[in-house]
């Protein structure tokens, strides 16, 4: 029988004193997991499986988009809890 998947996001998997996450990670038995992360560091304290980790690519126009809302339109940034509700209303 196939195990129910959980996927797992953090930016940076992981720093030194992340242990309670990998812990966590690695404490679900019934399901697969993998993790997606931007960064892999300390492979060596927080071994996966192979195919365990997913390093997504990075956006590079992220810098442009805030420097531009910062400096040129002075706009702050938006959260996700106000582009939710923007939805909502429109």
């Amino acid at each position: 029988m196939n195990r129910p998947t959980v996927a797992s996001y953090c930016t940076t998997f992981l720093k030194p004193e992340m242990l309670h996450i990998y812990r966590q990670i690695k404490g679900l038995r019934r399901y697969e997991t993998f993790v997606i992360c931007k960064e892999r560091q300390s492979e060596d304290l927080y071994p996966m499986p192979e195919g365990g980790i997913e390093v997504a690519p990075g956006v590079k126009s992220n810098f442009l988009r805030r420097f531009w809302l910062k400096y040129i339109k002075h706009e702050p940034r938006s959260s996700i809890g106000e582009s939710t509700g923007c939805w909502r209303v429109c």
